[in-house]
């Protein structure tokens, strides 16, 4: 009895050692599927920059200029610093344009604050809300010279995706006053619609 069990000891530990080996030997793409979690979110990339580009519409809240239009067009685009995953400080630039029998142009630039309100399912889709700090320079077809005001903004806006493509949308009120000196400032108050791609890296 003791001479017949040995051969089969033999084998069994024979098996046992191809079982290991095919094991160490494994198809490397079904590895990922059993690393730690832990494993899996370190190999996660965050993103810390982000970049915005636009086109808006814009209303002014009174008619400052004669034969200026109230309603105009523009682009605009931010370059984003990822401070947290909810909060992020931009450097914002734009250009409108208020057509007419005097057209009225418009520059302006200046940082804002950005916070997330929000998530809508994943991440990179959220309501936020913006505060900005900005300056704008005016000039009017017809007159020399520009003016340059500041432009406080208050944003309420949403990142969303339509398929593949991330896009956002906002909406926002310019409180803004051209002072020079001893001069009577000029209401240059105005609301603003936007509608834009993102990409963040």
């Amino acid at each position: 009895m003791k001479t017949s069990a040995r051969p089969k000891t033999l084998a069994l530990f024979a098996t046992l050692a191809a079982l290991a080996t095919s094991t160490a030997h494994a198809d490397p793409a079904i590895a990922p599927m059993y690393e730690p979690e832990s494993v899996a979110q370190a190999s996660t990339v965050t993103a810390t920059r982000a970049l915005r580009l636009g086109l808006t519409t814009e209303g002014l809240m009174q008619a400052p200029f004669a034969g200026v239009t109230g309603t105009g067009a523009g682009i605009t685009a931010s370059y984003d610093f990822l401070i947290s995953d909810g909060f992020s400080l931009a450097l914002a630039a734009s250009y409108r344009r208020y057509p007419g029998i005097s057209s009225l142009q418009q520059v302006g630039y200046g940082a804002l604050l950005r916070h997330r309100l929000l998530s809508l399912g994943s991440h990179d889709q959220r309501l936020y809300a913006a505060y900005g700090i900005l300056l704008q320079t005016t000039s009017v077809s017809g007159q020399s010279g520009s003016g340059t005001s500041h432009d406080t903004r208050l944003t309420l806006g949403a990142d969303f995706r339509v398929g593949k493509v991330p896009l956002y949308a906002e909406t926002s009120y310019h409180f803004s006053r051209l002072r020079f000196l001893n001069v009577d400032s000029m209401d240059l108050d105005y609301w603003e619609a936007g509608l834009g791609w993102r990409t963040a890296w």
